[in-house]
């Protein structure tokens, strides 16, 4: 790691220290290097963890489907009810204290899941532990820290801190070989002391503001850009960056329309991890193997949040996101309806690849609309949106599936929500508000 902030940033990982020739990695890359790690594990263990812990439950509980969905849901309704506290949170506390919170929670909450004996005590473990604590350890803080870091490279760095949602994929084999193994409680113990083992480091590195450490974002000096555009007899690129309040953000077509997209996205994607398991085991598929397709799910929505993170700095990323869900629309009608496994297996990994797309494109796109001056307060009524969606699809897939057996009808809607989901990416515009020149 670098000692002190570079003085500019001619890449990746290319920098100075103030003082000194050495070259070194912007410290904003090592936050979103962090973060990375932090989803990984957030990944494995949170929605997708819990997936695959649903056969094991519902072996020993007997519970529903629907009924397994809802306790998912009402904390997904929770942490998005609180969504606008934690930006707030993270705007006004800071973002290391913000973490420590939240890994202390999900711990304690898994601690609790272990205990559990009924539907009643397993929703209150979600309610007050994991959902909400992962979102204060991960989530919220990292995408306000990286909205200020990077302005330019932006969409790399979220793909960045993203992909580990996707190498949280490796860890759910072994999730699988360790319920079986040693069963589903004590699995839960271990979750949650690797939970304090991972996350308690992380919040060490992370910093608010690259000012805090006296860089710029992105790691480019004002002063030397200028100095190597005027030896290059070029203008000097100084990008614009909105300034908006709360109010004006909640005013604008564009925040509503972006966020009924990512609502609908989210609805789609949480349905189809928690299900997507004992699906597989509803066909035939034995755990090991249906965790390891699961896994296999994750790590290919790697390239799409890799790949769309870099052409969305070079290209108009709202256009890409629209792209990536009508092609995910496609993806998830085909995956509903295939009778051959083959052809399942082929139409899950385009859908991987968009799920990565998107939601590694969504962030990113949201701080070029709002900027960084209120981007936690607005990032949480904005996940409000998203919290909608994630209520309402896994506990519509359990309920569709109870009724009629089959997870097809459940999969024509999320088509359906997903081609919606792209007209009103198409229809979104940035709202209008003052603008500052970086930094």
């Amino acid at each position: 790691m670098s000692q002190g902030p570079p003085e500019h940033h001619q890449g990746i990982g290319a920098g100075t220290t103030p003082g000194s020739a050495r070259p070194g990695l912007f410290y904003g890359w090592w936050i979103a290097l962090g973060g990375c790690l932090g989803a990984a594990l957030m990944s494995a263990t949170g929605i997708s963890g819990f997936g695959v812990f649903f056969p094991f439950l519902e072996a020993e509980f007997g519970w529903s489907r629907a009924a397994f969905s809802g306790a998912l849901a009402i904390s997904f309704a929770e942490a998005g009810l609180l969504g606008p506290a934690e930006g707030l949170l993270v705007d006004r506390w800071g973002p290391r204290r913000t973490i420590l919170l939240g890994v202390t929670m999900v711990s304690a909450g898994f601690l609790a899941f272990s205990r559990v004996n009924s539907l009643l005590t397993f929703y209150l473990v979600l309610l007050l532990g994991v959902i909400l604590g992962q979102g204060l350890a991960v989530h919220v803080p990292i995408t306000v820290v990286l909205a200020s870091w990077f302005r330019r490279k932006r969409g790399l760095a979220y793909a960045v801190y993203r992909s580990g949602f996707g190498l949280g994929g490796f860890a759910v084999p072994v999730l699988g070989a360790l319920l079986l193994a040693v069963g589903w409680r004590n699995t839960a113990l271990i979750l949650g002391l690797v939970t304090v083992a991972v996350g308690y480091p992380l919040a060490l590195i992370v910093r608010a503001r690259p000012e805090d450490r006296g860089a710029y974002p992105d790691g480019e000096d004002p002063a030397a850009v200028q100095r190597r555009a005027a030896a290059l007899g070029r203008p000097v690129p100084r990008p614009e960056e909105p300034v908006l309040t709360v109010g004006t953000a909640l005013r604008s077509s564009g925040f509503w329309l972006l966020g009924v997209a990512v609502g609908l996205r989210v609805m789609i994607t949480s349905a189809v991890l928690l299900h997507f398991v004992v699906l597989l085991v509803g066909r035939g598929v034995e755990v090991e193997a249906a965790s390891l397709l699961f896994g296999m799910l994750l790590v290919t929505s790697i390239p799409g949040r890799l790949a769309f993170g870099l052409l969305g700095d070079a290209l108009d990323r709202r256009r890409l996101m629209a792209g990536a869900m009508g092609v995910l629309a496609v993806a998830v009608f085909v995956m509903g309806q295939a009778a051959d496994m083959r052809l399942f297996v082929g139409a899950t990994l385009v859908y991987a690849l968009m799920f990565g797309a998107m939601a590694a494109s969504e962030d990113a796109l949201r701080a070029d609309f709002f900027g960084r001056r209120s981007f936690g307060t607005i990032m949480g009524f904005n996940r409000s949106l998203q919290t909608v969606g994630a209520v309402i699809g896994p506990v519509a897939a359990g309920a569709i599936y109870d009724a009629t057996r089959s997870y097809q009808m459940a999969f024509v809607g999320f088509a359906v929500a997903a081609l919606i989901g792209m007209a009103c990416l198409l229809a979104a515009r940035p709202p209008r508000a003052g603008r500052a020149l970086h930094p």
